[in-house]
């Protein structure tokens, strides 16, 4: 939920060079088509579904969907904060959700469970704040809710709001699996791409076991 100060803030015109308001969000994603690991819906050819782990998991619906800067796009991770530099200081929030898994039949695509998984093991915190500079670490993970100890999509990261140079920047790793977005809105502007990233070829959920190893990262300047 966007926060109070936010909402306020951005029915004001722009007009101080020097005050910067900054609404960042970062997702993860199973994309509508992934050569080799996804694989028609029966119920709905117009959708896809994806295998669990072998032997541990049974078919699970993707998010129906490609690269999307929209900020309610389906994920099945998404964090966002909000950072306000002022002249005489600054303020930050955050939050964070995941979208709801939903189980198939992989032959006749019945489903056989909901539930949404938690938000505990997401956060931002703050590393470094004035009213030049606000630094905020990202660390993330979430597992498949409805598979007993199912590896977790880690993501994880820097976020650098720096007002005297001009730019936000995110420089992280995620997993090989699945998709992932960063995007930034930066005085009430249209969302400007952080940094997007498909998954490497071939990748499924059995390529979460371990952690963060890809690069991923970005810079917008204003």
């Amino acid at each position: 939920m966007k926060p109070a100060f936010l909402s306020a803030l951005l029915a004001i015109p722009f007009s101080l060079a020097n005050e910067v308001v900054v609404d960042f969000w970062v997702k993860a994603f199973i994309p509508l088509h992934v050569d080799s690991v996804t694989k028609v819906y029966p119920k709905d050819k117009s959708k896809s579904m994806i295998h669990g782990i072998p032997i541990i998991g049974d078919c699970f619906l993707t998010d129906q969907r490609s690269f999307s800067s929209a900020n309610g796009a389906s994920a099945r991770m998404h964090s966002e904060t909000w950072i306000w530099i002022k002249p005489n200081g600054y303020t930050w929030s955050q939050d964070h959700h995941c979208g709801e898994t939903v189980e198939v039949d992989c032959e006749d695509g019945d489903v056989e469970g909901r539930k949404t998984q938690n938000a505990n093991g997401m956060k931002f915190t703050q590393k470094e704040g004035s009213s030049n500079r606000v630094v905020l670490a990202y660390k993330a993970s979430a597992s498949n809710p409805l598979v007993s100890l199912a590896p977790d999509v880690d993501v994880e990261g820097t976020l650098t709001l720096d007002k005297v140079n001009g730019y936000i920047e995110f420089v992280g790793r995620v997993d090989d699996s699945p998709a992932f977005e960063a995007y930034v809105t930066i005085n009430g502007s249209a969302p400007h791409t952080i940094a997007t990233l498909g998954p490497k070829p071939g990748a499924g959920p059995s390529s979460l076991i371990g952690g963060a190893n890809r690069d991923f990262r970005g810079r917008v300047n204003f």
